[in-house]
């Protein structure tokens, strides 16, 4: 997994399915979303985590060139070596779909209300193969087969608003397959659903990325859906990313002190079992966009922040991880991803074993009301 830019010792290695090179976001002069870059390989699961307003659906917006008006973005965003960033309007919209594909967290918004379900997933074929509308429709119900709709012929008829959360959801997943996508970028996909069908879909969406050999980029805010669905962990924080590396190695030895709280604030809930205690929080509240302090973005609400924070600090393989990689042209270049590298932006990193990991403010110590991890982006 990568993280920071590729150098010339990269050109031997193969393409990556997802590659996100300095990717910037801003409205007018304040920026959302700064220097973030990473590589997906085919079949490589990444998960992005953080609170509201860290940036991770922007990211993912940003990488299917759907970003709302007012938005500008810079930097790479490649599949499979196509620039999306320098094609037009028309070339990035044939890509959506048949190189890479989006679900969406609430399928009622991605949904034609006026449209039955079936036309609009044989629509989503015909938009990127050569099909006539029979053909389409028999695909369309294939499809709708293979995400598990109990009675497909009958749902097909169905508009949105005659389906449950979970058989919208899966119409949604049959149009993002439809075309055999590269990559499939899901922005937490199970937020608006039960338990249960949260279950249920989770595990037909890893069922489909195996099939097919897709990219996932999984944006959640649960941290035991990441452990058990993705190969690696992106935590992002006030628009820049502060921790990237192997999900074993990120949630059970966090380095940076954000990941580390996000971590012990989740195990809290998990596994309390004294209800009169206060739980741990993050101390101190998200900033509006544009009013994250200059330098490392969490140093406001970092108990380990110096004046050396006020720079911003490069995202580095953690001092417990290992020199980089002989050869490599920089820091999380793709042989320190296939090595695990486990890379931090912070000049204060945690203590790698888990049990020294710097412990957040309880719900009595904070200063100002808190933010878990738990909140919908």
């Amino acid at each position: 997994m990568s993280g920071q830019q590729a150098g010339p010792a990269q050109s031997a290695q193969p393409a990556s399915a997802l590659s996100v090179r300095a990717l910037s976001i801003s409205r007018g002069a304040t920026a959302l979303v700064s220097d973030v870059s990473f590589d997906l390989a085919a079949g490589e699961r990444l998960a992005i985590i953080g609170e509201s307003g860290s940036g991770k659906t922007l990211t993912a917006l940003a990488a299917m060139g759907l970003l709302p008006a007012g938005l500008t973005a810079s930097g790479k965003v490649e599949v499979h070596g196509a620039d999306l960033f320098a094609l037009s309007e028309r070339a990035r919209s044939r890509l959506r779909g048949s190189a890479l594909a989006m679900v969406f967290q609430e399928p009622m918004t991605a949904l034609n209300p006026t449209m039955r379900v079936g036309r609009q997933v044989a629509e989503a074929i015909r938009a990127h193969r050569p099909a006539s509308r029979a053909q389409a429709r028999a695909a369309a119900l294939e499809l709708l087969r293979r995400v598990e709709l109990t009675d497909p012929e009958r749902q097909a008829r169905s508009f949105p608003h005659q389906l449950s959360g979970g058989q919208r959801q899966r119409v949604v997943l049959a149009m993002a397959i439809a075309c055999d996508p590269a990559v499939i970028l899901a922005d937490e996909p199970t937020t608006a659903l039960d338990v249960t069908v949260q279950e249920q879909v989770l595990g037909l969406l890893s069922r489909l990325v195996d099939e097919r050999g897709s990219a996932l980029v999984l944006i959640s805010h649960d941290l035991a859906v990441v452990s058990g669905l993705c190969d690696a962990i992106m935590v992002l924080y006030g628009g820049r990313v502060a921790e990237l590396g192997p999900v074993r190695d990120v949630l059970t030895a966090p380095r940076h002190p954000y990941t580390a709280a996000l971590v012990a604030t989740s195990a809290a809930v998990t596994l309390a079992s004294d209800r009169g205690a206060a739980l741990p929080v993050i101390s101190g509240q998200v900033p509006a966009a544009g009013a994250f302090p200059a330098g490392c973005p969490f140093r406001n609400r970092c108990d380990r922040a110096t004046a050396e924070c006020e720079q911003v600090p490069s995202l580095a393989p953690a001092p417990s991880a290992g020199p980089v990689s002989p050869g490599s042209a920089s820091a999380g270049s793709p042989a320190d991803r296939r090595a695990g590298a486990h890379l931090v932006a912070c000049f204060h990193p945690v203590a790698s074993s888990p049990s020294a990991a710097a412990t957040p403010a309880t719900a009595a110590q904070a200063p100002a009301p808190a933010v878990g991890p738990g909140e919908s982006s």
